[in-house]
């Protein structure tokens, strides 16, 4: 097998005989491996704009899919929760019933009301359904009902099991029926298995993980001037692809992505402590004003992910043109490219879904 050498004055690899190997011109740059592991970079300007093209549409698809996997979780967890309604379909909803019931009809009624009871604790939208006697009249009764929102209590009332009660009133089986409504300031209810897991992936989703993620950016936009010398090895050169025609040196967009990071990381890091003070003190903290009415860990979120989508064309000048990182690392194995697109796609999605709410309010103030 003959070793490939780079020629010092051309930038272009020959072979131990003096033959030049068939290389793009302007791709030879300090850092990058001629030929790239990937072999990209040695084929025409056409089929490296047509390659990179179909790996950022793959990557944009990619993370759309995987978007929506983590929203269709979420989804499935919240329809066996009790509480799925908290943030975006308001309060807790209550029904107070209190109801005298006609003494021939007594063993009618506590039979079909045990029933009602017992199959309405079994919806997911029902945090509590207790039936309660007053302890002075045998024939008088209060339904104590508390529904995770109006929509569950619309479902509710879909029941076989509510129209029995119904039928029952219909039927002329109460002396009188009055009912009040209210919402749910403090509410208690039933925690199955479900709701344990449902409040742990919550604390985890949107306290822990933006946290986490701040801190990560944090530490990445401090690296960008750190080793400003390595990152800038990675930023696709002018003229890369027969596409890449952006202004600015490479030093200058390792500057702003890194000032854009911590930025961002600082907004997560914060969006995230508050949320975590809202749960435990059910107050605002006020500790840094948000953009959008979604609140700063969503707008940070946002931020981050249309940040992260314009730095994805350096993981792809890594893939094509071999570019390392560290500057003076070895070539990088296509196993690593494989891996690092696949965080590249699941952190896309992770901040997708973390700042979905600012990102859909910033496409209606356009609409």
């Amino acid at each position: 097998m003959r070793r490939r050498i780079v020629s010092p004055t051309t930038e272009k690899p020959t072979d131990d005989d003096g033959s030049k190997t068939r290389v793009v011109p302007g791709i030879g740059e300090d850092g990058c491996n001629l030929p790239s592991p990937s072999g990209v970079n040695t084929k025409g300007k056409l089929a490296q704009t047509i390659t990179v093209l179909v790996l950022l549409l793959s990557i944009g698809l990619a993370t759309h899919v995987v978007s929506q996997g983590f929203k269709g979780l979420s989804n499935a967890l919240d329809e066996h929760s009790p509480m799925h309604n908290n943030v975006s379909s308001g309060l807790p909803f209550s029904v107070i019933v209190e109801a005298e019931i006609k003494a021939d009809r007594m063993d009618e009624f506590m039979g079909m009301i045990e029933t009602n009871a017992l199959e309405s604790r079994k919806e997911s939208g029902c945090i509590r359904f207790d039936v309660l006697r007053d302890q002075s009249h045998d024939t008088k009764f209060w339904f104590y009902e508390v529904y995770s929102n109006k929509e569950a209590v619309a479902f509710h009332k879909a029941q076989a099991h509510y129209q029995s009660w119904a039928d029952f009133k219909a039927s002329g089986g109460t002396i009188s029926s009055v009912s009040h409504k209210a919402d749910g300031v403090f509410v208690g209810g039933k925690k199955d298995r479900y709701f344990y897991v449902q409040w742990f992936l919550r604390c985890i989703c949107s306290i822990g993980l933006p946290m986490c993620l701040g801190g990560i950016f944090l530490l990445a936009g401090y690296l960008h001037f750190v080793k400003a010398h390595d990152f800038e090895n990675i930023v696709p050169v002018w003229g890369a692809w027969g596409i890449w025609y952006v202004p600015g040196s490479r030093a200058f967009h390792v500057a702003w992505t890194g000032v854009a990071e911590v930025v961002g990381g600082l907004g997560l890091l914060v969006g995230g402590l508050e949320r975590m003070i809202l749960m435990t003190t059910k107050r605002s903290s006020g500790l840094m004003a948000s953009f959008t009415a979604a609140g700063l860990a969503s707008d940070s979120a946002a931020w981050l992910f249309v940040l992260v989508a314009l730095m994805t064309p350096a993981n792809v000048f890594m893939y094509t043109h071999g570019a390392t990182f560290p500057r003076d690392s070895g070539p990088l194995p296509l196993g690593f490219h494989a891996m690092r697109g696949t965080v590249q796609v699941v952190l896309l999605a992770i901040l997708h879904r973390l700042g979905e709410e600012t990102l859909e309010a910033m496409l209606m103030e356009r609409a």
